[in-house]
This record gives C-alpha cells, structure tokens and sequence, in this order.
C-alpha cells in the first residue's frame, strides 16, 4: 500500500467544539473561520514546537511534528 494511503487511513480526528468569548469588543472580517483557524494553528505551533527557528520547512522533525 502507498505510504500516504497507510497514513491517511491511520490517521484519526478528535472531534471538538470551542466556545470561545472575547474579552473586550472586537471586529471579525467577513471569513471569521479563517481568522480563527490562524489564531488556533499559531498558538498550537507556539506550544508544541521544540526548535528556535520556528521554520517547518528547513525542521529536521518536520515528519513527526504534531
């Protein structure tokens, strides 16, 4: 079997629902999942990346980062 085929039919998904409140007002723009989406993957890198450089394409655990 392909190894992207294996992978993808290994992988598995946590199914979530965040609810999130803003603490002072704000403005989203029209594509708020988007927005969001950004804000969730930077903090996620923020917290599980162990490298300084923060650079996924030059990473040597690029294959194995979460």
């Amino acid at each position: 079997m392909e190894p992207l085929l294996q992978a993808l039919q290994d992988l598995s998904f946590l199914p979530l629902r965040l609810v999130l409140t803003a603490r002072t007002s704000l403005q989203l723009p029209p594509f708020k999942g988007s927005t969001l989406r950004g804000g969730f993957g930077h903090a996620f890198k923020e917290t599980v990346c162990v490298v300084e450089h923060r650079d996924c394409a030059r990473c040597l655990l690029r294959t194995r980062c979460p």
